[in-house]
């Protein structure tokens, strides 16, 4: 089971996600609030809603003070690697986008090829695998123009159109995620 990548980082999303509710839980698990929360630590008021909505993401020290100040040191450790985990996704990602974001479409499309059941989930736009040449050309435009990196977006569409191939070659599945 692969997830559909859209050319941005939108792996991060996600993990990101998941560390965002489990502060969320464990501030919720010591039954504090979180302005009482941003108080103990001398944060600003709205520094707790942008970290547990995914606004933000929190520093070590934010995850030391936050585990500290409810009671969960025990989980510390996990969320600090979660944090760098997280920054070298980011890290990675941008270094890949440094030449355009042709090179990582095509490097996609190996792990398409050896995929034989496809469960895609994307919240906001068609699928690439699925996506017409002029939709990936709009939609491959406006990552490179939001994240100011190489205009490669021709070499990108050249490679989304080859994952979209992998739909009609070989005994592949497709099935929707709910």
């Amino acid at each position: 089971m692969i997830s559909e990548k859209d050319g941005s980082a939108g792996g991060l999303r996600p993990a990101r996600g998941i560390l965002a509710a489990r502060l969320r839980e464990i501030r919720g698990m010591a039954g504090i609030t979180g302005r009482d929360l941003a108080q103990q630590a001398g944060w600003h008021f709205s520094k707790v809603p942008k970290l547990e909505n995914n606004k933000q993401l929190p520093t070590e020290t934010d995850v030391r003070e936050w585990c500290r100040i409810c009671g969960a040191e025990s989980q510390t450790m996990d969320l600090v690697a979660s944090v760098r985990n997280v920054n070298a996704f980011y890290t990675e990602w941008r270094r890949l986008e440094e030449t355009g974001i042709g090179q990582v479409q095509r490097s996609f499309l190996p792990l398409y090829e050896r995929t034989s059941h496809f469960r895609i989930f994307q919240h906001s736009a068609i699928p690439g695998l699925v996506q017409t040449e002029a939709y990936a050309r709009g939609q491959l435009s406006k990552i490179v123009g939001f994240r100011v990196i190489p205009d490669d977006v021709d070499t990108a569409v050249e490679a989304r159109m080859k994952q979209h191939e992998v739909m009609t070659t070989g005994a592949r599945r497709f099935v929707p995620d709910r």
